[in-house]
């Protein structure tokens, strides 16, 4: 804050002393109309008063232009933190080439009388702008045409990631992580503590016990990873906002990926363009795939919807749904697989026990009449 309030004197005082030089050269640019001149004829008193009012409106005037454009550059600062190395590195290309612009039609400029220094600044302005706005349209194409791929590609960091209290709890996190298949900073908003903190405070029993398994997990990854694992704290979320939105948020601010399981923070994270990472969903993706005419040995623990119908599950979860199994449950079976159904929560598998050779009929000897 103090190298804030130091910045802001000295933009300030740099703009205010602009204005001033710029509001006695605007006096006596209009002192010398006619009507300006005839008006005051010959009384000093009239001159001075005239020039100090002039002063004074443009001291003030650059004096809100300076406090104002001094928030917007903060702000603006901010957003460049936010943004990728692409955007940042098209703007300053961009700024390049409109300086370069500037630089070759300055010289012209200059001899234009009394507008040329405003005239030199405008242009500086329009090229700059038009730079920035060409260097962004190729964002993608202009590293490459600069580097090589090889380059370019190793300065990109791998997105932070941050973790809601649905994939904390679920605790698959820990060994996802722990294999190497979520790269870069994990981050655990304060929020996400205090509703895990809610949660294990709960009188029902089984929230108290989700909330305790989401202590353990948090104390078992930062235990495990160090460093990786962060906690942050933003004051400037809204406290009382929703959780679903204080993610997204947050999410945004940050430029980070939120890994969850709830698939309705899924989808509201999706609309505003934030990307997610479900562990569900990278579950089925790593289901075994199963075709039609394999064989599986299954252990039937159940009957099935149908008459005659036995369940079995595979080691990930995938249900088996056998025919003309009710006799076998308890067993384990070898079981040939029918046909594969692709739900929304997942695969059902439909087989069928393996028939087994039947036994060949004894020949018996003629009976003796």
């Amino acid at each position: 804050m103090k190298g804030h309030k130091f910045l802001w004197t000295v933009f300030v005082f740099s703009f205010v002393l602009i204005g001033g030089v710029l509001g006695n050269e605007f006096f006596n640019f209009y002192i010398g109309l006619p009507i300006v001149s005839g008006a005051i004829k010959d009384s000093l008193s009239s001159r001075y008063a005239l020039q100090s009012a002039t002063i004074i409106v443009f001291l003030f005037a650059f004096f809100y232009l300076a406090s104002s454009g001094f928030r917007w550059l903060l702000e603006f600062g901010e957003e460049i933190q936010k943004m990728s190395f692409e955007d940042k590195f098209s703007i300053g290309v961009g700024i390049l080439l409109g300086l370069i612009l500037t630089l070759i039609l300055a010289p012209l400029l200059w001899h234009i009388p009394r507008l040329g220094v405003a005239l030199s600044i405008l242009a500086a302005t329009f090229f700059v702008y038009l730079g920035i706005v060409a260097s962004l349209s190729v964002k993608k194409e202009l590293p490459g045409l600069l580097f090589s791929r090889r380059e370019v590609t190793a300065t990109f960091p791998p997105s932070p990631k941050i973790l809601d209290s649905s994939v904390i709890i679920d605790g698959r996190i820990r060994d996802v992580i722990k294999t190497g298949f979520i790269e870069g900073q994990i981050l655990v908003p304060s929020f996400i503590i205090e509703e895990l903190q809610t949660i294990g405070d709960s009188e029902d029993p089984l929230k108290r016990a989700r909330g305790k398994r989401g202590f353990e997990i948090l104390n078992e990854l930062r235990r495990e990873r160090g460093e990786q694992i962060q906690i942050i704290d933003d004051p400037e979320i809204p406290r009382f906002d929703p959780m679903d939105s204080k993610l997204v948020r947050l999410a945004k601010k940050t430029g980070a990926k939120i890994v969850t399981n709830d698939s309705n923070l899924s989808s509201i994270a999706n609309l505003q363009g934030v990307e997610t990472l479900c562990i569900n969903e990278l579950v089925v993706a790593l289901r075994p795939i199963v075709l039609p005419g394999e064989t599986l040995s299954v252990t039937l623990v159940r009957e099935g919807k149908e008459p005659g119908q036995a369940v079995a599950y595979l080691e990930d979860g995938t249900m088996v749904v056998v025919d003309r199994a009710k006799h076998l449950i308890g067993q384990t079976v070898e079981v040939e697989v029918v046909s594969v159904l692709q739900t929304a929560g997942g695969k059902m598998i439909f087989a069928s026990p393996k028939e087994e050779t039947p036994p060949k009929p004894s020949r018996k000897p003629p009976l003796k009449r």
